[in-house]
């Protein structure tokens, strides 16, 4: 049985059941470990490289969410040994240790440099329960919403309850609209009944959906001549 990813509950009204939740699916794919003719492992190594050109920065930038002051890329020397490395900085091609890395975000000003315990301390924390906010039907969402599907299995002493909220939903037509932190990250999310069991699908939010006309717009007022005639009818016969 494979393992839970998460466990909690799942809780409208006054309602709790506590669940434990499950990937709905087993990707296939073949994936191959790097190694050397004598079959072993290759690793890789972390070291400074060349900066972009477009990663260039003024030379005082604020401090603050962890924005130092910038360095300027040097350019190499055709010839002659490589530059020694200025004080407080690493020289490029050394390898660097995987505790002294820190996360950029590179912007239109510059790069924002984060660390580990600047970025851990603005994550969400892990949500316990999986709050229904709303009830809708499957047909209100676009499918282009849909992320990743899960099983929300009933926990210990949870059956009953379980049951009784799967056949309701089953009956309505319905599915719910909830939040919750699975690891790190929020989800928007859809309660559904599946098979006989509850399925959770984690939903993209409004802001990370395209726009379908930006990237095929058509012509407003754009006319095809004969097409009813054109699309295919099906016999009800069979």
């Amino acid at each position: 049985m494979p393992r839970a990813v998460w466990t909690g509950c799942l809780a409208f009204g006054l309602v709790t059941i506590p669940v434990r939740l499950f990937p709905a699916t087993q990707p296939k794919d073949v994936r191959f470990h790097l190694m050397d003719a004598r079959g072993r492992r290759v690793r890789y190594r972390r070291f400074v490289a060349d900066e972009p050109e477009r990663w260039e920065m003024p030379a005082e930038r604020p401090t603050e969410m962890g924005r130092g002051p910038a360095q300027p890329p040097e350019a190499e020397p055709e010839t002659g040994p490589p530059p020694v490395a200025e004080p407080g900085r690493e020289p490029e091609g050394r390898e660097i240790a995987f505790e002294d890395l820190l996360h950029g975000y590179e912007t239109e000003e510059g790069v924002v440099l984060l660390s580990r315990e600047e970025i851990k301390s603005v994550r969400p924390e892990r949500s316990r329960t999986i709050e229904i906010e709303d009830f809708v039907e499957l047909a209100d969402i676009d499918p282009v919403y849909f992320d990743k599907s899960y099983y929300l299995s009933p926990d210990r002493g949870a059956d009953k309850p379980y049951g009784l909220l799967l056949r309701a939903m089953e009956r309505a037509g319905r599915i719910g609209i909830g939040r919750f932190v699975l690891r790190t990250k929020p989800h928007l999310i859809a309660i559904r009944p599946a098979s006989g069991v509850l399925g959770l699908e984690t939903l993209f939010f409004g802001d990370e959906v395209r726009c379908g006309r930006e990237l095929a717009p058509v012509v407003e007022g754009t006319e095809v001549s004969g097409a009813s005639s054109a699309w295919p009818r099906h016999s009800s016969r069979r």
